[in-house]
Formats: C-alpha cells, sequence, structure tokens
C-alpha cells in the first residue's frame, strides 16, 4: 500500500509540476508564478522522500502564497485520489529530482532577468518533461531531449539541463516504459 500511495504521490507532483511550467510559460512575469516556483525549490531536494506526508508539507507552503486559480489548480492536482493513473517506475522520478530541481532555480534565475520571452522559452522547453517521466510521451528520450530540452539552447546558444543530457542519451533509454 505505501509503494502504491508513493506512485500516485509522484504521478499528482509531476502532473502539477506541468501545470505550473504551462501556467509560467503563459504568464511568464506573473509574481504569484514565481512566489509557487520558490516553494517547489525549497520543498525539493535530492533526499526527499516523495510521498503523503511530504506532499501535506508542500501543500502548506503553497497554501502561503495568495490565492488564485492557478495555485488552485495546482492544489487540486497534488491532492487528487487517483487509484490506476499512476507512474509505474518510481526510481524514474526519482532520477529525475536533480534536473527538476535545476529547472526550478533556472526558471526563478530567469524570471529574476525579468526578461519575459526567455522565461516563456524555457518553460515551453521543459513543460512536458514531468510528463516525459511518468511515460506518458510518445517519444524516445533522445528525441525528448534534441526536440524538447535542448531547444531552449538552440535559441539563446545555452548550456541549459547539459549536465543532465545523459539521463536522456543513458539512462532512460535502459529504463524505457
Amino acid at each position: 500500500m505505501n509503494l502504491i500511495l508513493e506512485k500516485m504521490s509522484a504521478t499528482n507532483l509531476m502532473d502539477s509540476l506541468f501545470d505550473l511550467f504551462i501556467f509560467i510559460r503563459a504568464d511568464p512575469i506573473n509574481p504569484l508564478l514565481f512566489q509557487l516556483l520558490l516553494k517547489y525549490q525549497s520543498w525539493l531536494h535530492e533526499e526527499t522522500k516523495i510521498n503523503d506526508r511530504s506532499i501535506k508539507k508542500l501543500l502548506n507552503e503553497l497554501n502561503l502564497v495568495e490565492d488564485h486559480q492557478y495555485k488552485m489548480n495546482i492544489i487540486s492536482k497534488l491532492k487528487r485520489i487517483r487509484l490506476y493513473d499512476r507512474v509505474q517506475n518510481i526510481d524514474r522520478v526519482y532520477q529525475s529530482i536533480g534536473p527538476i530541481k535545476y529547472i526550478l532555480e533556472s526558471l526563478i534565475n530567469v524570471i529574476d532577468q525579468k526578461d519575459s520571452e526567455k522565461i516563456r522559452i524555457m518553460a515551453s522547453s521543459v513543460h512536458n518533461y514531468p510528463s516525459f517521466i511518468l511515460g506518458k510521451c510518445n517519444c524516445n528520450s533522445i528525441d525528448f531531449w534534441n526536440d524538447h530540452i535542448s531547444y531552449y539552447n538552440r535559441i539563446f546558444q545555452s548550456d541549459f539541463m547539459i549536465e543532465w543530457k545523459y539521463l536522456f542519451f543513458d539512462y532512460y533509454p535502459k529504463h524505457e516504459q
């Protein structure tokens, strides 16, 4: 039962991050979204165990942010009870915590620069990453890197996520669903 709850919590977390990235792409300089990013960033660590207890801690932090439809949507994703549609490979989720933490920090840094185009494109390049982690994307990991993650790099001649490229070329292909 604990593994089922852990998988449900991980799925809800990834779905909430997907929504957060979509909201940022659509509304890149919204201060509320910046506050939500900060809450996720301070909550998520390499050693975070994704379960009901840790999700409740995240929810408590998110509830400190002023009410808005964005926040309410994210909270509703985190609170869902899902009996069937859960992540199958929980190890893949834990392997991806480092890159997600990096994405959160990178978005915070870009938002601090107040460059809406960079914010929008970075959010666009990563918005499907949580779904990819869950195995919901219809492409292999190398194509996902080339088509999605490195999109930001092509536009801005950047090395965004380069430290995590090995996951897409080595780790994920061996653990495709």
